[in-house]
């Protein structure tokens, strides 16, 4: 499931990569985001077994939902900032993974 949700991400971000003009190369990010499906999912093994689904998916939510979040940002402003860069291979990773990560 995150695996597939990851790779739906990255094929809308080339999508819209492509439609705003900018060419397909080889250097492509890939697995950007996979690392919150691990967060996620070691957050709720951790929560109460006892308690139901919503409850722990809430609790998961609670508990990482801001670290995901900045993490994102983060991730989102270093892109940017390498999208300026005058090295080619770092520019078209960067345009590349920026709209993936929305």
């Amino acid at each position: 499931g995150a695996v597939v949700s990851v790779l739906l991400s990255i094929m809308a971000g080339y999508g819209f990569s492509f439609i705003i003009g900018i060419p397909f190369t080889s250097i492509t990010p890939i697995l950007i985001g996979l690392d919150d499906a691990f967060i996620l999912s070691g957050a709720y093994n951790r929560s109460n077994k006892s308690k139901d689904v919503v409850d722990r998916i809430e609790e998961t939510i609670e508990e990482v939902g801001m670290s995901i979040f900045l993490t994102t940002v983060t991730s989102i402003a270093a892109f940017s900032l390498g999208s300026i860069s005058s090295i080619p291979a770092v520019y078209w990773l960067c345009l590349y993974a920026i709209p993936t990560l929305f």
